[in-house]
């Protein structure tokens, strides 16, 4: 439930200022030329197959297996994605994906599949009081063998925990927007508020973040925009804290910071719900500047798209530590 909201590219907010990395680019002047820059090029990279999904927390993505036309989760391993889950017979690109190091799980509106060995287990709302062919909503996973997920009996629904075994149901009086499980808690996003249980059950209480405007599932944690910050807040196993503006979260003490530069001398607008920077105008090239935000701004990795255009957008994703994913309408790149 958590990516289909906001599709997949839902990790960041980017504010993309011509302050956010050194550049020699006046703002909003237009220059002749790209900057000269000293940082290595995005390395480009070949993906395996279509892509119908990515999980926000392992950078794993489900592709289509060209050979065949059915799926597979791959992960990032140093130079190239590897299959690490059986053949799944999906074409759905409206799909959520788990993964983990020995096992995944993919869930579409009806159903939710998790390996099992070399095969895939499928479930579906009937397994949770439902009815087969009602929506059956993947909440989260702790592991490869524990999710939540939720069937809707109009007005109310159902939390449904899958214990490695079977699934269990537990009524809940309010209804899910979002959700996700950080450390030993399971988070729930309603009603513009977010609440928290232990994971083994328990009461639910409001986490203090005022109205919350955005909820998206980060390497680590849960990033939210709220009312009460300026910035967003990163809600991670061991607490809670304020993030830098334009920040990425990536794993363990990662943080990636983005920006795109045009000929026209002005930053790219961005989607403020997700990774995506849109560049609306024609430009004679666009320059795509990426960063590490570890106490101070360090330049990594740039590409420079040459060639007059309407537009172009670029999206970023967090593969793995110390590995980011960028995707343009001149290709698929990752840092060097």
């Amino acid at each position: 439930m958590a990516d289909r909201r906001l599709e997949t590219r839902v990790l960041l907010a980017l504010p993309l200022t011509c302050m956010a990395l050194e550049t020699t680019a006046g703002c909003g002047r237009p220059v002749s030329d790209p900057p000269t820059r000293t940082s290595p090029e995005l390395v480009a990279a070949m993906l395996p197959g279509g892509y119908l999904g990515h999980d926000p927390r392992s950078g794993a993505m489900l592709l289509t297996d060209e050979s065949t036309g059915m799926a597979r989760v791959y992960a990032w391993r140093g130079a190239a994605f590897e299959a690490t889950s059986p053949r799944l017979d999906t074409r759905d690109t409206d799909t959520t994906v788990r993964a983990f190091s020995d096992g995944a799980w993919v869930a579409h509106y009806e159903s939710i599949s998790r390996v099992v060995g070399d095969t895939w287990e499928t479930h579906g709302a009937e397994v949770c009081g439902g009815t087969e062919g009602e929506p059956f909503v993947f909440i989260d996973a702790a592991s490869a063998s524990e999710a939540w997920a939720f069937v809707t009996f109009a007005p109310t629904m159902e939390l449904c925990h899958f214990d490695g075994v079977s699934w269990t149901r537990e009524p809940i009086d309010f209804l899910f927007t979002q959700g996700a499980v950080v450390g030993d808690r399971l988070l729930a996003f309603h009603d513009d508020i977010v609440s928290e249980r232990p994971i083994e059950g328990g009461a639910w209480t409001e986490i203090p973040l005022g109205v919350v405007l955005d909820f998206r599932l980060v390497p680590e944690g849960v990033v939210v925009v709220s009312s009460l910050s300026p910035t967003e807040t990163l809600i991670r196993a061991s607490g809670s804290g304020d993030l830098l503006d334009g920040t990425l979260v990536g794993f363990g003490a990662d943080r990636w910071s983005a920006e795109a530069l045009t000929s026209s001398g002005e930053d790219c607008p961005v989607i403020r719900v997700g990774m995506l920077s849109d560049c609306t105008y024609t430009y004679d090239w666009l320059q795509i500047v990426i960063g590490r935000s570890d106490g101070s701004q360090r330049e990594v990795a740039h590409r420079t798209i040459l060639g007059e255009g309407a537009g172009s957008d670029a999206s970023f994703f967090v593969l793995g530590p110390d590995v980011l994913r960028v995707q343009t309408n001149d290709g698929f790149f990752v840092t060097p």
